[in-house]
């Protein structure tokens, strides 16, 4: 008896840990684009860090996403509005870093959170 019991606290105690993990999601950083640039962008790697603020605000109606490692993941609403201010609000001109929290899915991502960053991370 005492055995089973400690089967199941030893198993809910898994689920939890597995749920508290979902809950906060990925961490991925990469450079902040508009939808509309990141084909040609992803065809050409050597200009992404040169894709330029202005050029994305001019885009916005097109959505936002990140390119990490040569892949294009869209943002949802509640990312496009996050990636909005930080366009809005930053003084860099070119290749905005952003570290982005949340779930990544089928080349798309439910946004928990975004935040600049100095430099892409060694690889």
């Amino acid at each position: 008896m005492m055995l089973k019991k400690c089967l199941v606290i030893g198993m809910l105690c898994l689920l939890c840990a597995c749920a508290a993990a979902l809950a906060h999601g990925v961490e991925k950083t990469g450079v902040l684009v508009d939808a509309r640039s990141a084909d040609s962008l992803l065809k050409n790697p050597s200009q992404v860090a040169d894709h330029s603020v202005s050029t994305s605000l001019g885009n916005k109606e097109s959505g936002y996403g990140i390119i990490v490692k040569g892949e294009f993941h869209k943002f949802d609403d509640r990312g496009n509005k996050q990636a909005l201010l930080l366009l809005k609000t930053t003084k860099k001109t070119r290749n905005l870093i952003v570290r982005v929290e949340g779930h990544f899915k089928d080349g798309g991502v439910k946004v928990h959170a975004i935040e600049t960053v100095e430099s892409l991370p060694e690889r």
